[in-house]
């Protein structure tokens, strides 16, 4: 049975309370990621910030104020203050279908990952459109062959 450890992403960027809506929105475009795992001191995860709790955050484009002031803006707002404090985490260990029961019916975009406390990953649904597009190319070789 597969598990969440074997689909998850383990590359993380991860940010912290104290940093700024600014802080996020910048590495959220340079690694074109839509979910950041918000660590403490101990790297322990405190929070998660998605895209859509960015979007919330951020001053829009059609404001009527300049780059720098929007930037000021943003670059004020910690993200201890956007951040979705109440998590709902998946453990590496646990089974990958449940996982994808929960992503599909709760409407969730991803879920941080544990081991014995400790962030290790994030699935998410990416995650899990790699996994069809490998499942895909396996059938398609199983009914090539025949």
């Amino acid at each position: 049975m597969l598990k969440v450890k074997d689909i998850m992403t383990r590359s993380l960027y991860t940010l912290r309370e104290t940093d700024s809506v600014w802080d996020a929105h910048c590495l959220m475009d340079k690694h074109t990621i839509h979910h950041i795992p918000i660590i403490d001191h101990n790297k322990k995860l405190v929070g998660l910030l998605t895209q859509r709790d960015l979007l919330r955050a951020s001053v829009s484009t059609f404001a009527e104020v300049s780059e720098t002031e929007r930037i000021e803006i943003e670059a004020g707002i910690p993200l201890a203050m956007v951040m979705t404090k109440e998590l709902i985490v998946a453990e590496e260990e646990a089974p990958l279908d449940e996982v994808a029961r929960h992503l599909l019916h709760k409407g969730h975009g991803c879920l941080p990952v544990l081991h014995q406390g400790t962030i290790t990953g994030i699935v998410t649904e990416a995650d899990f459109v790699k996994l069809s597009l490998k499942l895909l190319d396996m059938l398609e070789t199983v009914f090539i062959k025949q």
